[in-house]
């Protein structure tokens, strides 16, 4: 813990701390036992045909990062009796621009193919939240290749559609200079909290 908090900044950093779920303390076990395994990576990819207004894209996904505490989560384990995670109060969304117009499609193909398994196998640093990042690759005017590449431990493939609805709902407000209302967002910690109040054993 005393690493991580000299990472970000020092204590006032920190907004909380808090146990890890079961399934998130499996994930994190695997990922310890085996770091340069890429099974909890998940990358999606996908094309964007049209206008993309690549710097308010960039400001919706933080926006999002900002609203939700598990993507501002650090996971820690080390010389600790049980695992814990930590909320910072910011993170930096990872975003990266890439603009390969003037290469032809072959080469294009080739190199996005190159681009999404360096990604993959750069895997995540658990103690420098957010544990995602993104890549956009400017095909040409009007065509872009993006590729979103995220840690298991922070979320399910049923939490996507809801973060990329954010993100793009985010982005229309933005793009119109309006302040993007989302509804609010719950802490993680509720259900950490709503967890650790089951009966373990009529569970089982």
């Amino acid at each position: 813990l005393d690493r991580l908090i000299g990472a970000v900044g020092g204590a006032r950093q920190v907004e909380d701390v808090y146990p890890l779920s079961p399934l998130q303390q499996g994930i994190l076990f695997h990922t310890a036992y085996e770091p340069r395994s890429t099974v909890y990576v998940e990358t999606l990819s996908w094309r964007v045909r049209g206008k993309l207004a690549v710097d308010v894209f960039e400001h919706a996904w933080q926006h999002v990062v900002d609203r939700h505490s598990i993507l501002r989560t650090a996971f820690i384990g080390e010389d600790l009796e049980a695992p814990l995670q930590v909320v910072l109060r910011q993170a930096k969304m990872p975003f990266e621009l890439h603009d390969w117009c003037e290469m032809s499609p072959a080469q294009q193909k080739d190199r996005f193919a190159a681009l999404q398994q360096a990604d993959r196998e750069r895997g995540f640093d658990l103690y420098r939240p957010p544990l995602m990042r993104l890549s956009v690759v400017r095909m040409a005017t009007d065509e872009y290749r993006l590729i979103w590449t995220s840690h298991h431990v922070l979320f399910d493939g049923w939490s996507i559609p809801i973060i990329l609805n954010e993100v793009l709902s985010a982005y229309d407000a933005l793009k119109q200079r309006h302040r993007a209302e989302l509804s609010p967002a719950a802490p993680y910690r509720d259900y950490i909290a709503w967890l650790q109040r089951q009966d373990v054993a009529k569970a089982e």
